[in-house]
């Protein structure tokens, strides 16, 4: 609706979608975005950005562990074996434990949490207080944003 030209004009000049890959649903709905772009002959004016999983498995992937886990326990303070057992042998396990993490987590407090911890890990710490670890997004984010500011 934001890119269906209407006499020329659409209602966004650019559209930035970001979504979970979600296996193969995330490619096939970001196929289907694409064409429909292109049928109205707005191809330009889109551009969809896959994570490579969930968001919240690549923030993990990305580094963000300890940002993660430190939020998560305001949630639920007594999760944090959940975090401390996760397998990281490999991509495909570590990637199940986070999500298993979070089918009891309302994402949107989640959010709320994380976006708290990183902003105040901009600023120094409080006396007797360590520095928070800086966040670090994962590039699919970058590249949306970037896409967004031009």
């Amino acid at each position: 609706m934001l890119l269906s030209p209407i006499d020329g004009v659409t209602l966004a000049d650019h559209l930035v979608v970001v979504t979970d890959a979600d296996g193969e649903r995330g490619a096939a709905s970001k196929a289907k975005l694409e064409a429909v772009a292109r049928n109205f002959g707005v191809a330009e004016r889109l551009s969809v950005f896959l994570s490579s999983d969930t968001l919240e498995v690549d923030l993990h992937t990305a580094g963000n562990a300890d940002l993660m886990k430190t939020a998560h326990h305001e949630l639920h303070p007594r999760s944090g074996h959940k975090w401390d057992d996760l397998d990281t042998s490999t991509q495909e396990t570590l990637a199940s434990g986070v999500r298993d993490i979070f089918d009891s987590t309302k994402k949107g407090d989640f959010a709320q949490e994380l976006a708290a911890l990183i902003e105040k890990s901009l600023l120094p710490p409080e006396e007797g207080e360590d520095a928070l670890p800086e966040f670090k997004p994962p590039q699919y984010l970058i590249d949306a944003i970037g896409a967004a500011c031009r």
